[in-house]
């Protein structure tokens, strides 16, 4: 691709220029679109602004691979015959809709490959799954489709048989769609979060090529379960807040090749952790429980029976030699709990946010690759503080800990590279006194919450 210098004032102000491509961060005119044709390594181009209709077919970029767009410009692009993967932006207050000419533009890609359409808006009716099954090279596809109560407009998704990717969003009737998706044969990947999925329509899930299956935020239960148990190639799950008990752990004993395992928001307690820890090649594993979760009165109840982990379930996971991320945040496992995570030797990421621990955290020190702690609202003080500034970590999260300016201090002087102290009694000072500090972040920052 050539360099910056060799663009004039305007589109180098106009131009993004990243290692792969070019992102446009104004409406270029139709001169500097037609610039872009002689950087004959450019395969990848974003345009964050949509183009005017005036411009006609962006016919002149035809060596882009990838492309991301706003949805009106879609119709701009029907000669781009080497396009492989494109992505429609996200615009929530967008209300523009998919009609024949904006697919009947996608259909006339051929080398299509993967097409994604950021969630929310806009959505595709499912009346255009069969007019877009002519993409033959489609494997990978990412939508949000309208609710049909037509059978047959449903089950036209179907008709995308040669997918290996599907990330599907449908509030409404997913029953139809879901059943279809079942047929999906050459499917490793599916996203159907959220997606009001209960174990009535999860049974016509039998697909056996699965490896990575995310049904968080949908009523799987315990005959849910006994579904996912028989997609035995399964090493990514994700299940969380799934209404699933210590019970149904039971029926996940079977996928032997799971590496990543997300039951958060779930009631698992100790017994659910000693059935996971019979899958010895997990490297990640949440059992956190969330500040957004919110129980009726009848559901506390149910959580109170079972749902408590402390130090004798988080002992059963010291079988788990490969497990390098951890969560448990949200579950008051206090400072026993922390004395037994002290014993899993291979944990790098470590998340025990809002687990009642205080000080006595000394047990950290004995994770010898432990290189990103989050520890946010937990009491640990100055004590903690002074434990934690011993540790050699990549990134610390120790936001609303109880630390004064003297523990601020001792982590601002430690080898720790990045540490995250707001809503701390010792950041209140003034702020030359902190910033002086390198690795302590003084701006609040969201990237942990």
């Amino acid at each position: 691709m050539k360099k910056r210098d060799q663009l004039t004032a305007r589109q180098q102000s106009t131009f993004i220029i990243a290692p792969f491509g070019i992102q446009l961060s104004q409406c270029p005119t139709v001169d500097e679109l037609k610039a872009l044709r002689h950087l004959s390594a450019l395969k990848e181009l974003t345009l964050l602004r949509e183009l005017p209709l005036s411009y006609g077919s962006i016919y002149y970029l035809n060596n882009i691979t990838s492309l991301k767009v706003r949805f009106n410009t879609v119709v701009l692009i029907p000669r781009m015959n080497h396009l492989k993967h494109l992505e429609i932006l996200e615009n929530p207050n967008e209300k523009s809709q998919f009609t024949d000419i904006r697919v009947g533009t996608i259909c006339k890609l051929k080398n299509l490959e993967s097409f994604v359409v950021r969630f929310p808006n806009p959505r595709l009716p499912p009346e255009y799954f069969e007019k877009l099954s002519v993409l033959s090279k489609l494997t990978e596809l990412e939508i949000s489709t309208d609710s049909s109560n037509d059978w047959e407009k449903a089950k036209s998704i179907s008709t995308f048989s040669q997918l290996t990717k599907l990330n599907i969003q449908c509030s409404k009737n997913i029953n139809m769609i879901i059943t279809s998706v079942g047929s999906l044969s050459n499917l490793t990947y599916l996203n159907a979060s959220q997606c009001n999925i209960s174990s009535v329509n999860l049974k016509f899930l039998q697909l056996f090529k699965l490896t990575k299956l995310d049904l968080s935020k949908n009523n799987i239960g315990g005959d849910g379960m006994k579904v996912i148990a028989l997609l035995t190639n399964l090493k990514y799950l994700n299940l969380q807040d799934c209404n699933i008990t210590n019970d149904c752990i039971t029926h996940l004993t079977s996928l032997t090749k799971l590496v990543h395992l997300n039951v958060g928001d779930n009631y698992i307690g100790n017994e659910g952790l000693f059935l996971i820890s019979s899958l010895r090649n997990l490297t990640y594993l949440s059992v956190e429980r969330g500040t957004g979760r919110r129980f009726n009165e009848r559901q506390v109840d149910i959580a109170n029976q079972g749902m408590e982990i402390n130090h004798q379930g988080i002992a059963h996971l010291t079988n788990l030699h490969n497990l390098r991320h951890l969560d448990f945040s949200g579950k008051p496992i206090c400072d026993k709990g922390i004395e037994f995570i002290g014993k899993l030797n291979s944990i790098e990421i470590l998340n025990v946010s809002r687990c009642n621990c205080s000080g006595d955290i000394e047990s950290l020190q004995k994770s010898p690759h432990l290189i990103n702690l989050n520890i946010v609202g937990n009491p640990i003080g100055d004590k903690g503080a002074e434990i934690l500034s011993r540790m050699t970590l990549e990134e610390l999260n120790a936001r609303n800990c109880g630390i004064s300016y003297d523990g601020v201090k001792l982590i601002g002087n430690s080898k720790i590279k990045t540490a995250f102290l707001q809503n701390n009694p010792g950041m209140r000072k003034n702020n030359d006194d902190i910033t002086k500090f390198k690795n302590i972040v003084s701006k609040k920052d969201h990237s942990w919450e």
